[in-house]
């Protein structure tokens, strides 16, 4: 794949024209071809290729054959330079003749998908399954999750009209992590590529594999509709807010977390939760603890505070004005350590009527007066009805 197709510019100099072609080995090596037909020698070839949603443009100068047809040629080495995996990339050439004219092809897209693999689609509504192993029934299946989790989130918290998704399904993590490497990317389970709606998971056809995508997609989704939320502001979200909301998306809980937890509150040895406003560690004890404590926080946020709290939060951080830190004190009035305490205290000591009511306390002596007033109005009436009935 991609094959020597042409991807036609005409020139814009009247007597010249430019044929274009590329082709790739995903995550080794990327080639860009031109073919030149003009009666002026090139005097410089240079390529310009974008990710599309970057804002960076990045450049390579060709050698040039002039002996017969004047063919400009780039290759990249994708290990140096890697590209996110099933992105789509736009790419133009600008070609300097000896005597001083110039001429830039027209921008044209191509995409960067893992084509080690022979790829099976299915299309419903805004969702793209894509899949290697299995018949169509396993695609419909990827497309019936992803939209049962798409209703579930729509009516949580994130916006409705999820833009196009394209879901890909390895058969395999094994070769799910080996196209994650060459992509230039550490251990993952899941990946989703937020700003250009692509999620890649791996699951075999069969009831186990199906399991494992009600429990992975969602988590993966939700990170693409918080994106469509906050646009550029994603990346202010802090993770254990981010990782937390969507693990709890997920379909059927980690039994690992809650032994996770458990530990910890056996030992005390809780990840704060400043440290979770940092990038996770990748793999290994560390890893389970942070998503298991961030699902828990925003768990008890809440059952607690409501999820009026959760949106307040995601607003503040949109803002793009306030630190993870800052976002915390400013939507519930606390440093990271105090609700941090707080949520120990409650989730893993005790539910003492008085601890359980502390964190609504400022709203009850703010409905204190209200509900004075109300018992007054209620009993004057009846105070005034006695009266009257013993005169």
């Amino acid at each position: 794949m991609v094959g020597n197709v042409p991807l036609k510019g005409q020139a814009l100099q009247e007597d010249a024209l430019v044929t274009t072609s590329v082709e790739f080995d995903y995550g080794s090596r990327l080639t860009f071809r031109a073919e030149i037909d003009a009666d002026p020698a090139v005097a410089r070839a240079t390529v310009f290729y974008r990710i599309v949603g970057s804002e960076t443009t990045r450049t390579a100068e060709a050698a040039v054959s002039l002996d017969g047809p004047q063919i400009a040629l780039v290759e990249e080495d994708l290990r140096q330079t890697a590209i996110p995996p099933f992105s789509q990339v736009t790419y133009w050439w600008q070609v300097d003749f000896v005597d001083g004219t110039s001429t830039t092809t027209v921008p044209t897209p191509f995409d960067y998908n893992d084509n080690r693999f022979d790829w099976q689609s299915l299309h419903s509504g805004t969702v793209t399954a894509h899949w290697v192993v299995g018949d169509a029934r396993f695609g419909q299946s990827v497309l019936d999750i992803a939209h049962r989790a798409q209703d579930l989130l729509e009516r949580n918290l994130l916006p409705s009209g999820l833009p196009a998704l394209n879901v890909y399904v390895y058969p395999s993590s094994g070769e799910l992590q080996s196209g994650m490497q060459l992509a230039g990317y550490p251990w993952v389970a899941g990946h989703a590529e937020p700003s250009l709606g692509v999620v890649l998971l791996s699951a075999a056809p069969g009831p186990e594999g199906l399991l494992e995508l009600e429990r992975a997609l969602p988590h993966e989704l939700t990170h693409v509709l918080l994106y469509q939320r906050m646009k550029e502001s994603y990346l202010n979200l802090p993770p254990w807010l981010n990782e937390g909301l969507a693990t709890l998306a997920e379909g059927a809980p980690d039994p690992g977390f809650r032994v996770a937890l458990e530990e910890a509150a056996r030992t005390g040895d809780f990840l704060p939760l400043i440290t979770l406003c940092a990038p996770f560690p990748s793999s290994g004890t560390a890893a389970r603890l942070a998503y298991a404590e961030s699902a828990s926080i925003v768990q008890y946020l809440r059952d607690v505070y409501g999820s009026g709290s959760i949106s307040a939060l995601l607003d503040a951080y949109q803002e793009g004005s306030t630190t993870c830190s800052g976002g915390i004190q400013r939507v519930l009035g606390r440093s990271p350590d105090q609700l941090e305490a707080e949520w120990i205290r409650l989730a893993f000591h005790g539910s003492e009527p008085l601890e359980v009511v502390r964190p609504l306390l400022p709203w009850l002596l703010l409905l204190l007066p209200i509900l004075i007033l109300a018992f007054v109005l209620a009993v004057l009436p009846l105070r005034r009805r006695e009266k009257d009935g013993l005169s």
